[in-house]
């Protein structure tokens, strides 16, 4: 056989890893448990590459875990197999769902870090703790007052006036 170039197995490579990466996004966007176990297997060898040991070690004992699912635990396997180990971001539309630890960076995690956050908070104990306490509730209002102010009407020049605009921008910057 004729012997392949360096150049060409290291693109080769690159493109199966690209794929797998691919393939991973597709099964969890669109809540293919089946799909997403297969994923895990594939990744197994670059994940040992890459020094993730890990992983590299736990990940077979999940896979095998989850694929006893279906005898051991009927229900739970259920669950998963219509998209219970991903978060729909929108009901009734398809393709769009993300990992749970995503969903969880992109709503509990990000207000936990935006101003009046949990940031600067973990060096007091008492702080910290009286803040993950009441956390929930002050989540609640930040919602409530999100769609209080959330109306889908934009106030735009013409309803206001260029004029109207301007001023109410210069009266915002005033205290800042």
């Amino acid at each position: 056989g004729r012997k392949q170039s360096a150049t060409f197995a290291y693109w080769l490579r690159f493109m199966e890893g690209a794929d797998l990466l691919l393939k991973m996004l597709r099964a969890e966007r669109s809540a293919d448990f089946e799909m997403h176990l297969s994923c895990m297997c594939d990744a197994l060898p670059w994940l040992r590459a890459a020094g993730r040991s890990n992983y590299s070690k736990f990940l077979p004992l999940y896979v095998a875990e989850m694929r006893v699912l279906e005898k051991e635990r009927p229900e739970a396997y259920r669950f998963l197999k219509e998209g219970g180990f991903v978060v729909r971001q929108t009901e009734g539309k398809n393709f769009n769902c993300i990992s749970t630890d995503q969903a969880l960076e992109q709503s509990v995690n990000r207000e936990g870090k935006s101003q009046g956050g949990v940031v600067g908070y973990t060096l007091k104990k008492g702080t910290l703790t009286r803040w993950l306490m009441t956390r929930h509730k002050s989540a609640e209002y930040v919602d409530a007052m999100k769609l209080l102010c959330d109306d889908n009407s934009q106030i735009t020049e013409t309803q206001h006036g260029a004029s109207r605009m301007d001023r109410d921008e210069k009266d915002v910057a005033k205290p800042i």
